[in-house]
């Protein structure tokens, strides 16, 4: 009897900023995009559809809208 145990790879992708760009797990991909001001501004996951992020003039988070892969309704 053979065993095998499976992990988990992960590579990450960053821009000039710094800011990690990707997310490669087993394959498949998450992006993660950025503002002019460095500010996380949204997330596109591989099954599970994208987040985006908006801001106060002040940096805060204000608000995180969710959209699901299959064109579902958005959900704040």
């Amino acid at each position: 009897m053979e065993c095998q145990k499976y992990i988990s790879r992960f590579t990450y992708t960053y821009d000039n900023n710094g800011n990690q760009e990707s997310k490669i797990e087993n394959g498949e991909t998450t992006y993660y995009t950025y503002d002019n001001l460095n500010r996380l501004s949204s997330v596109q996951y591989p099954t599970a559809g994208t987040e985006n992020y908006t801001y106060d003039n002040a940096g805060n988070r204000m608000s995180k809208t969710n959209y699901k892969a299959a064109g579902g309704v958005p959900r704040t």
